[in-house]
């Protein structure tokens, strides 16, 4: 069934007014062609009430236009393609949407991401393009992947396949808990949690690989064949994967206690896996991270927790060199803030989604100097920030 309730505030599909960097207002004369759009930015209400929006912008202006897309639910997120973003329900919403950057007040389509008899919510976190008319979706509450065809015009056309990783299930559990995906080297490279509905940290995290040709998983550790095809990582609770070139980036935070995670590394042709950094007590938990090169990457490291009986959020950002194995940098400036994401954007610069509920807004910031080049606010915290592929 197609479903076609949703909510939006108009962006006209020529030049529009757009918030500029530190504006109050979320106005300004500045102006961005629509067919500049690159950039999607999911928002939530500040205490993670029953309120969300959509903002979208120019990357090299960074600039935006704000409160697009509301719904009276938290629980979204963004993932983007090569012209169309995609605004996802997650949890016991479970559908996803199109939307061209060009004409955002028009929805090409809406689509449950449950089969007809499952039961249950697929809570689904991210869609990944591999072409016009092929991608997957990551489903974080099933233990299958969905292979689509984001051209569909139905939905009886849009599931054309599944990725099934139940070999990797827990005894008793329903879900592999998928956390991220990435495509590296022509192979699609699944995270999966396997933590469980109790919750059990220290379960194997592991990585499925596949063919994105064949949809074919594959054999990464022959000697290890009794475990599966897939690679178990050191790290436990897998959190983000990143790529560039030959090389996946994974990270992993550990459990909220005094298991801190891993930043480890995936050759993308043998499957071979080392470890960058371990977080710690002094680092924190590693709980994203963005590489920048195969030499150099950004760590989102978070030690949040409670202080005088409220939960705090305290997160940090480190410069890392892949090949020394060592942190070079820490980004002082947004130090023990709340950070809720961290992406490259298309002209190399890092951009920084600021959940500081007294000033939401993204940061972009000059790679070379790791000074900050903008910030763009936003009417409500940023949670996720995507850019055209």
């Amino acid at each position: 069934m197609i479903l076609t309730k949703f909510k939006f505030l108009p962006v006209a599909v020529a030049t529009v007014l757009l918030s500029a960097c530190g504006s109050s207002d979320n106005t300004t004369s500045a102006s961005c062609n629509a067919d500049q759009f690159n950039m999607a930015i999911q928002t939530v209400a500040p205490n993670f009430g029953q309120s969300s929006a959509v903002a979208l912008g120019c990357s090299t202006e960074a600039t935006i236009t704000d409160n697009l897309l509301i719904e009276d639910d938290s629980d979204y997120s963004v993932s983007s393609g090569s012209d169309s973003f995609y605004h996802i329900g997650r949890d016991s919403i479970d559908t996803i949407a199109k939307y061209q950057f060009e004409t955002s007040n028009l929805q090409d389509w809406k689509y449950s991401t449950n089969d007809a008899l499952e039961t249950g919510s697929s809570n689904p976190y991210k869609l990944i393009e591999v072409s016009d008319t092929k991608a997957y979706i990551i489903r974080y509450g099933k233990s299958d992947a969905w292979i689509v065809d984001p051209s569909a015009t139905n939905s009886s056309d849009f599931k054309i396949g599944e990725l099934d990783l139940s070999g990797y299930l827990e005894e008793g559990e329903a879900t592999v808990n998928m956390s991220d995906a990435v495509i590296a080297n022509g192979k699609l490279f699944i995270a999966m949690q396997r933590i469980g509905s109790s919750y059990n940290f220290s379960n194997d995290s592991k990585i499925a690989v596949f063919d994105v040709l064949t949809d074919t998983e594959i054999e990464t550790s022959p000697a290890n064949a009794a475990d599966g095809k897939a690679i178990t990582i050191q790290g436990h609770n897998v959190q983000a994967l990143s790529s560039f070139n030959n090389t996946v980036f994974v990270a992993s935070r550990g459990d909220y206690a005094a298991d801190y995670g891993l930043l480890e590394s995936i050759n993308t042709s043998d499957f071979s896996l080392q470890t960058i950094i371990a977080g710690s007590e002094e680092i924190g938990h590693i709980a994203n991270v963005e590489a920048i090169s195969s030499d150099r990457i950004y760590i989102l490291s978070d030690f949040s927790g409670s202080i005088a009986g409220t939960y705090t959020y305290q997160l940090n950002i480190h410069d890392v060199n892949v090949i020394t194995k060592s942190i070079t940098a820490e980004l002082t400036s947004y130090k023990g803030t709340h950070i809720s994401d961290i992406e490259m954007g298309p002209e190399g610069n890092l951009w920084i989604a600021s959940s500081v509920s007294s000033n939401p807004g993204v940061y972009k910031i000059d790679t070379n100097t790791n000074t900050e080049i903008a910030f763009i606010e936003t009417n409500q915290n940023p949670t996720k920030v995507v850019f055209k592929k």
